[in-house]
């Protein structure tokens, strides 16, 4: 009778050790890689061809991989109420980090142990992830593979004529911006990506980031500038560090003090590690036909070459750039 007594008593603590089983948190959870693919100019590129199995067994973590708009589709600048707003591949790198917060300790991922990766563009997208608000929290660690926010090819330099040609190209208003995204939002997908008639410089992006004041608040040269003013200011009793240095232009002045102001009070919006180096195999450039793949090319075409990516990509000092 205590036998048969005692059966059903031990099925509902079964259950309940099994349900605080499900409950509880797993004492060992796993760090998180998160890798940002970014090829060919913010254009081409998926993070499905990259495969974490191998990182993941030898490195015991979990590495997630992640998509995010492109192009025309990612980065196209408009003005909604009265903001401008075209930023949103990196809105979507964003979002992917929120759900990684919210749902990667059920796959056994730690989320307070964040790393996130990118490579080439993918590594601006990064950089640019640091020194931005709405990223500030959802990750620990950066590693930057041979791109970052101060590459001269980062920042869409000509994303508004870009997208004035584009809506004339596709017979769109293009005084009226309100008009000109609604009517943009119309045409065929395939119409929106054959930039075919939009010729940007080359090395040089048609569509990227661009400073939005929200997502990218300002230019991230000024902004990492702004940051090491704090740091240095935070060390020393002198609040004129580069007062004797050439290093804004007058017209940056003021927008410099005002963001210097706000950084001093809310502080950087990243304070972990951060890792940067170059990888050896580059992306394919595709600035070689055949024939120059296999016989190589003359000196005369490999300076006509750097010359334009020089030319393109810097400001100042392009013949000394140029001789190095």
């Amino acid at each position: 009778k205590q036998s048969q007594q005692s059966k059903p008593q031990s099925q509902p603590q079964q259950q309940q050790q099994q349900q605080q089983q499900q409950q509880s948190p797993n004492k060992h959870r796993y760090p998180v890689v998160v890798f940002i693919a970014g090829d060919d100019l913010y254009q081409t590129g998926t993070g499905n061809s990259f495969d974490g199995s191998i990182w993941s067994s030898y490195g015991r973590v979990i590495v997630v991989t992640i998509n995010y708009r492109l192009g025309v589709l990612g980065f196209l600048p408009a003005m909604v109420d009265g903001t401008i707003r075209g930023n949103y591949g990196l809105m979507d790198q964003v979002a992917a980090l929120h759900w990684i917060q919210e749902n990667i300790a059920e796959f056994g991922g730690e989320p307070n142990n964040v790393t996130i990766v990118g490579h080439s563009f993918g590594a601006s997208c990064v950089h640019l992830l640091t020194l931005s608000p709405m990223a500030k929290g959802l990750f620990s660690r950066v590693i930057l593979m041979s791109g970052s926010a101060l590459a001269p090819s980062t920042m869409a330099r000509e994303a508004e004529r870009n997208t004035i040609l584009l809506g004339k190209k596709l017979q769109c208003p293009i005084y009226d911006n309100i008009q000109l995204v609604e009517c943009l939002k119309r045409k065929p997908f395939e119409d929106l990506l054959d930039l075919d008639s939009i010729k940007s410089p080359r090395f040089l992006s048609p569509f990227g980031p661009i400073i939005d004041g929200i997502v990218v608040i300002e230019d991230p040269r000024i902004m990492m500038e702004s940051m090491a003013y704090q740091m240095t200011s935070s060390r020393s009793s002198s609040l004129n560090v580069y007062s004797s240095t050439n290093i804004y232009q007058k017209n940056s002045t003021q927008r410099y003090a005002s963001l210097k102001n706000a950084l001093w009070e809310q502080g950087p919006y990243f304070d972990g590690d951060i890792m940067f180096g170059v990888t050896q195999q580059l992306i394919p450039l595709n600035i070689f036909n055949g024939q120059e793949e296999r016989f190589g090319i003359s000196i005369e075409h490999r300076n006509r070459i750097l010359r334009t990516l020089i030319r393109n990509l810097f400001d100042f000092h392009q013949q000394t750039i140029f001789w190095t």
